[in-house]
C-alpha cells in the first residue's frame, strides 16, 4: 500500500523504525517519496506510526528565542563553495576535526536524484551548497544512530521535517549530535528533477556537475550552472530556468511544505539560511560573495557558534530582531492552480517546453541583465570568482 496522506514529509523515519523492514520509500505517480508499505510483512506493531513527525510533532525552541548573526568565512574559497557565507563548511571541519561525521545530501553518482550520505563515504564538498530538490534518506537514520553509539562526534544537516523524524527514531538526546537545518523554502519532488537533468543531458550529453547556487553572477542571483563531461555548459539565472522558475513558484513543492511551520520553533541547534538584509546593516560589506543568517537556538549551538567565531574563521555580527525577522514572517503559499500544473508537468516530456508568460520572460531579461551587472561590479571590488 501506498500512504499518500498530505502531511508526510518523506523523511524515512518509518523505514528505519521498523522491525519487519516492510517498508521503503518510493515515488508516487506526482514524483515524491512516499513509504510504500509491505502488508503481508506487516504485523501492526505501530512503531512507523510512534515516530512519524507528521503525527508526533516535536516542541522546539521559538525563533524568537534565538541569537542570530550575519557570518561570512575569512577564506574567499570557503565563502565561493557555499550557497551563501561558508557557514556549513565551517561547523562541518569543526566535527571532522575531531573525527567526527557528517551527514548531508549530495547528488547521486548519476547526478538525478539527491541522497542522505556521509563524509565516510562522500567528500565534504559534495554535501555543501543548496539542492532544491527532496532527499532519499534511505538507510540514514540507522547510520546517524550506528555512529553516535560508536561516540564519534555527529553533525547532521537536514530540512526541520527531517531532524523531526530523526529526533523520534532516536528517542533520546545525545550529548555527541549537533543538529542543523535551514531556512526552507519547500522540497520539489525527486522524479521532476530526474526529467530536468535528463532533458539537459539530451541536449548537452552526460552530466558532470549540478550547482542550484551558482555564484557565476554573484550570490544575490539565483543561477542554476550543469556542466557537462562535453566541456559545454548549461547557465541560467531564476526566471531563465524552468526548474528554479517553478521552484520559486511554489508549483512543484510538497503538500506538507504548504503548511509547514516547523522553523518557527526549530528542533535544531543552528538554523541556517542566506542574510538578503546585508545592505540593512552597515557594519557589514556588501561584496555580494555570500552571507549566511545564523541563528542559534540551544546551549550547544552556543558553544559551537562560539568555537566558531574564536577561531577567526570567521566575521560575525549579531543582528537586531528587525534585521532577521523577515525570514520568519514570510510563508510558502499554495498556488491556486497547483495540481493542474503538477499534472501539466507530469505528462511533458520536457520542462523546457513548459509555456512560459510574456511577463514572465521579461522578468528573466530584467533579472540576467541585473545579474550580469553585479558581476561587473563584483570584479571591480576584486571579488573571488571561478
Amino acid at each position: 500500500m501506498i500512504i499518500t496522506q498530505n502531511e508526510c514529509v518523506g523523511c524515512g523515519a518509518c523505514v528505519g523504525s521498523c522491525p519487519q523492514k516492510c517498508i521503503v520509500l518510493k515515488r508516487n505517480e506526482k514524483g515524491f517519496y512516499m513509504p510504500s508499505i509491505d502488508e503481508a510483512n506487516c504485523v501492526s506493531c505501530k512503531g512507523c506510526q510512534r515516530v512519524c513527525p507528521a503525527n508526533q510533532r516535536l516542541q522546539g525552541e521559538s525563533w524568537e528565542d534565538g541569537t542570530y548573526y550575519a557570518v561570512w568565512a575569512t577564506s574567499a574559497t570557503e565563502r565561493f563553495e557555499g550557497s551563501s557565507g561558508g557557514m556549513f563548511g565551517m561547523l562541518a571541519e569543526r566535527i571532522l576535526s575531531a573525527g567526527g561525521v557528517v551527514f548531508g545530501a549530495a547528488y547521486s553518482n548519476d547526478l538525478k536524484s539527491v541522497v542522505q550520505t556521509s563524509t565516510d563515504l562522500v567528500s565534504l564538498a559534495d554535501l555543501k551548497k543548496s539542492k532544491y530538490v527532496e532527499s532519499y534518506t534511505g538507510s540514514i537514520f540507522q547510520e546517524v544512530k550506528e555512529a553516535l553509539e560508536s561516540e564519534r562526534q555527529v553533525l547532521y544537516c537536514g530540512t526541520a521535517c527531517q531532524i523531526d523524524g530523526l529526533k523520534n527514531y532516536l528517542k533520546k538526546d545525545y550529548g555527541n549530535l549537533f543538529l542543523c537545518d535551514f531556512l526552507c523554502h519547500g522540497v520539489p519532488a525527486s522524479g521532476l528533477f530526474e526529467k530536468y537533468i535528463t532533458n539537459l543531458e539530451s541536449k548537452y550529453g552526460k552530466a558532470k556537475s549540478v550547482d542550484f547556487r551558482s555564484k557565476a553572477y554573484g550570490w544575490k542571483s539565483y543561477c542554476s550552472k550543469v556542466e557537462f563531461e562535453s566541456g559545454k555548459t548549461y547557465l541560467k539565472t531564476r526566471f531563465q530556468d524552468p526548474y528554479l522558475r517553478l521552484f520559486f513558484e511554489n508549483a512543484v513543492l510538497r503538500e506538507a511544505c504548504y503548511s509547514c511551520k516547523r522553523l518557527n520553533d526549530s528542533t535544531a541547534d543552528i538554523t541556517l539560511g542566506d542574510f538578503w538584509r546585508v545592505q540593512d546593516v552597515k557594519e557589514i560589506p556588501d561584496t555580494n560573495e555570500g552571507i549566511s543568517l545564523v541563528g542559534v537556538h540551544t546551549p550547544k549551538g552556543r558553544d559551537m557558534m562560539n568555537e566558531i567565531i574564536q577561531s577567526k574563521q570567521c566575521y560575525a555580527k549579531q543582528l537586531q530582531k528587525s534585521a532577521y525577522q523577515y525570514a520568519y514572517t514570510r510563508s510558502t503559499s499554495k498556488p491556486q492552480r497547483r495540481a493542474e500544473l503538477l499534472q501539466q508537468i507530469n505528462e511533458v516530456d520536457d520542462v523546457f517546453s513548459l509555456p512560459v508568460t510574456t511577463k514572465t520572460r521579461i522578468k528573466g531579461w530584467i533579472y540576467w541583465l541585473r545579474a550580469v551587472e553585479q558581476k561587473r561590479a563584483i570584479k571591480k571590488l576584486g571579488g573571488h570568482e571561478k
